[in-house]
């Protein structure tokens, strides 16, 4: 009687500590499980099958979306060919293309291939290694501690996110800037945030 006393109580704990766990943090798995699912999907090349995947993640604002232009040589003054909004997977095929450090060669969903600039891509596997952190704001505003979220690591520009303490980011980079850290949201946003606003979650 006590053994299943104390197995119903070892479960009870178990039970407990899965539902403490906040929503938030399944959210990350099943976003990047969603990515790679319809990436495995996208009818590239057999050719560009091992080529590395990225993300679109510019902070290039224009009719209503963040997006990306594909151009026909390694310059913003070339011919735009394509173009593509954030979380769109391109496949690489050249990252330094004829010496350009500042633009990659890439293969679009659409089959087009062309330029586009490599500091609005993201490699995929970097999704896959981001960390947990939740919002832990000292900034109260419209009734609630919140933390805003921006295209570049400034706050100078309009917000793309804006989320209350206790909302689970997952830091895609956190040393790239000494203030900012480079975040995805739990709406699909990707942008900067204030280090001093948010929390390791573990």
């Amino acid at each position: 009687m006590k053994n299943v006393r104390r197995i119903a109580a070892l479960m009870l704990i178990l039970l407990l500590v899965f539902c403490s766990v906040p929503a938030g943090a399944y959210y990350y798995s099943s976003y990047y499980s969603y990515i790679v699912g319809y990436y495995d999907e996208m009818a590239f090349d057999d050719e560009f099958a091992y080529s590395d995947p990225y993300l679109v993640s510019s902070t290039f604002y224009e009719s209503g979306n963040y997006l990306i232009y594909m151009y026909d040589k390694p310059s913003s003054s070339g011919q735009p060919i394509s173009e593509y909004v954030n979380h769109t997977v391109l496949k690489v095929i050249e990252l330094y293309p004829q010496g350009h450090k500042d633009y990659a060669y890439v293969i679009g969903p659409d089959g087009y291939r062309g330029f586009v600039r490599r500091a609005w891509i993201t490699d995929l596997n970097e999704y896959y290694n981001a960390v947990p952190y939740i919002v832990t704001s000292e900034f109260y505003e419209n009734g609630a501690y919140r933390a805003y979220m921006y295209p570049t690591p400034s706050s100078g520009g309009n917000p793309n996110g804006d989320y209350v303490n206790g909302t689970i980011v997952y830091v895609l980079d956190y040393y790239g800037n000494t203030k900012y850290a480079k975040c995805l949201g739990p709406d699909g946003n990707e942008g900067y945030i204030r280090k001093t606003r948010l929390t390791p979650l573990y």
